[in-house]
């Protein structure tokens, strides 16, 4: 794969810290740096629509507050109602186009949070932070 020259300004405090981990695992600065931006931004699905993944890759950027509150989030309790009460009706009767074309946007939605959430406790757990379990608003 063909290499790109960045040229990057860090502060002196982070530029030692990335000096001191290059001589300790004995690889060059420009190696560890490539390293650490790897596993900051790794490869996202390829499958995944240009704008899910500009999303998922921008949550590399947030702090760790804006993480736990993403690795929490849930559709809405009127948009989960919507949803739960349009799957129901669908298994005892055909939806109208417009019932069906809600429940179709209301899953991807919910899809949507649920890759949010996901990558949220990745990256955290990346960071060595506590990760929410389960599936639940609190949990």
């Amino acid at each position: 794969m063909p290499r790109q020259t960045v040229s990057v300004e860090l502060p002196e405090d982070l530029y030692q810290r990335v000096c001191e981990t290059a001589t300790a695992v004995a690889r060059s600065v420009q190696d560890v740096m490539a390293a650490t931006i790897a596993l900051s931004l790794p490869p996202l699905e390829k499958d995944l629509p240009p704008k899910i993944r500009a999303e998922l890759g921008g949550m590399a950027l947030l702090d760790a507050e804006e993480l736990q509150k993403v690795s929490r989030e849930n559709l809405d309790e009127d948009r989960q109602a919507r949803l739960e009460f349009l799957a129901e009706r669908q298994k005892k009767q055909p939806l109208s186009d417009a019932e069906r074309d809600e429940l179709d946007d209301l899953v991807v939605q919910g899809q949507r949070v649920m890759l949010h959430r996901a990558e949220a406790r990745r990256l955290l757990a990346l960071r060595g932070y506590p990760v929410p379990s389960g599936l639940a608003a609190g949990g």
